[in-house]
């Protein structure tokens, strides 16, 4: 008896403990499809996870199959921690798999998964998910007509330059389309003595790293779409140039170049005026007149082009001050309708346009080290850019927010320009000792 009842203890213990780990194990989760969506042309569609804590979705997948061979559609997504995009895409995308979204902040409870624009033919849209949630569900909601997943700029042509600055949203990088013709040509500015080159050939572009004008080594890179002679290439830039003086600007070298980037949950600042490649042009001379000079000893002759060239990028600076101060309630307000976006692009350029001012002592001082054997004090003054950044991201963008962002350049510029300054004024001694040797 007294067996049987410490048997029957055992079995409920037992029991009771194989409950309480039925408990603890995670509930299995659940792949659900969805219905596909036919999408027409000219509609436009976001696929959203509208509560991404309570839908719980682990994974989700979809697919787009072109339902016609003159089908093309343009459309950004989440891929991977980033973002990519495609335009005039015609081919069935295959199953695309991941489990991140593109936000408005990194704290935000909304995401998008992709915006689908058909801008010919018909799409079939398939997606399926993967959740504990029995009742997850994505969102696709149709945009207007005159919605699109990508926003485009104005061409930039040759001699231009075009930066671009991610200002809201998760992503840690922009994500841009960039669109030319066979022959045309982009630089992308890296630091002061680094740069990428972009040339488009019929079928591919051709990528090379460039430090201290040499040449690494040559990538080949198939275009993701084409539309007639028209070729479209993807690329990934830094969200900020913070500790890159120049990450992030891409100059035309040749032929005539379109940007296109998301217009959905990434806030962009884009400026486009090509105004300091005549501050460039200006100072360029002094590779070719100093150095020969500086081997004469013909200090006041250096010094004098030295001033020259001071005088007229200074100048220049402030005419170009002058031209972001009162262009930029136009152009802003010709790229957004929103109103504190307009603000504070204004504001933006107002403080870009005074760093300007700064600019036009860093070029000519920068020139005249390269050309007489100091690159290294060209170089170190990209150290006081990044004290100025840093000081802004540290100090003033917590404290002073927008106002701080849009101190970010200005105060670089001047950091860099102070350096320089002090150190022209250190190398003076050393030009003195020149005319005495000449003397």
């Amino acid at each position: 008896m007294r067996e049987g009842k410490k048997f029957k203890k055992l079995l409920i213990g037992v029991a009771a403990a194989a409950m309480t780990m039925l408990c603890t194990l995670p509930v299995s989760a659940a792949t659900k499809s969805f219905k596909p969506i036919t999408v027409k042309a000219g509609r436009c569609i976001h696929l959203l996870n509208t509560n991404i804590q309570s839908n719980a979705i682990t994974n989700y997948s979809y697919r787009i199959q072109p339902q016609s061979s003159g089908t093309r559609y343009d459309i950004v997504y989440a891929y991977g921690g980033e973002a990519e995009a495609l335009k005039g895409a015609r081919t069935d995308s295959g199953q695309i798999i991941n489990n991140t979204y593109i936000k408005s902040s990194t704290s935000s409870n909304q995401g998008m998964i992709a915006c689908l624009k058909v801008t010919s033919g018909s799409v079939k849209l398939s997606v399926k998910i993967t959740s504990p949630n029995a009742k997850s569900k994505l969102t696709a909601a149709y945009q207007s007509s005159s919605h699109s997943p990508l926003k485009n700029t104005r061409t930039i042509k040759k001699g231009q330059w075009i930066k671009m600055t991610r200002t809201g949203s998760n992503l840690s990088t922009l994500p841009l389309i960039v669109a030319a013709k066979k022959g045309a040509n982009i630089n992308r500015r890296l630091n002061t003595t680094s740069y990428e080159n972009y040339s488009f050939k019929s079928k591919y572009v051709a990528f090379r790293r460039y430090t201290n004008k040499k040449g690494g080594k040559l990538y080949k890179r198939k275009y993701l779409t084409t539309n007639g002679r028209t070729k479209y290439h993807f690329m990934l830039i830094p969200q900020s140039s913070a500790g890159r003086s120049y990450t992030g600007v891409l100059t035309t070298k040749k032929g005539n170049v379109t940007y296109y980037y998301p217009s959905d949950y990434i806030t962009v600042l884009s400026v486009s005026l090509p105004l300091t490649g005549i501050m460039s042009a200006i100072t360029s001379a002094g590779l070719a007149f100093v150095p020969p000079n500086f081997a004469a000893g013909n200090a006041a002759h250096i010094r004098a082009f030295l001033r020259l060239s001071l005088v007229c990028c200074v100048l220049y600076g402030a005419l170009c001050c002058l031209l972001y101060w009162t262009l930029g309630a136009w152009y802003f307000g010709m790229l957004f309708q929103n109103r504190q976006i307009i603000a504070y692009g204004v504001e933006y350029w107002r403080w870009y346009g005074l760093g300007h001012l700064a600019l036009g002592v860093v070029y000519p001082l920068r020139t005249f080290f390269v050309s007489v054997g100091r690159g290294k004090l060209a170089m170190l003054s990209g150290t006081g850019e990044f004290i100025g950044n840093a000081f802004c991201a540290a100090v003033l963008i917590p404290r002073c927010g927008a106002l701080g962002r849009s101190l970010s350049y200005p105060l670089g510029w001047l950091a860099a320009a102070v350096f320089l300054l002090a150190a022209y004024w250190s190398a003076g001694r050393r030009c003195a000792k020149i005319d005495t040797r000449a003397n």
